[in-house]
């Protein structure tokens, strides 16, 4: 699974991840965050904490609309088939 799809599969349950001084945090509603789950986050976390580099500026998410816009630069990005 790409980071992008993790990331938007987290967002979705409610999970939220972002980089703090180089450091992942993550803060989940009771019961969500599963071994598996930690284990995938654990995996990528290199990759997730540059995917939150690319999408957050001065600790402040982007609307969804910039962080879409952003995205589709990103040569990583691969958007679904029509």
């Amino acid at each position: 699974m790409n980071v992008s799809t993790l990331m938007e599969q987290l967002a979705d349950q409610g999970i939220k991840v972002w980089a703090d001084d180089g450091k992942l945090k993550i803060n989940s509603p009771k019961g969500l965050m599963t071994a598996q789950l930690q284990s995938e986050l654990a995996s990528n976390k290199a990759e997730i904490l540059e995917f939150c580099s690319k999408i957050c500026c001065s600790r402040r998410l982007l609307r969804p609309q910039q962080a879409a816009w952003l995205l589709s630069k990103d040569s990583a990005y691969k958007p679904l088939a029509d």
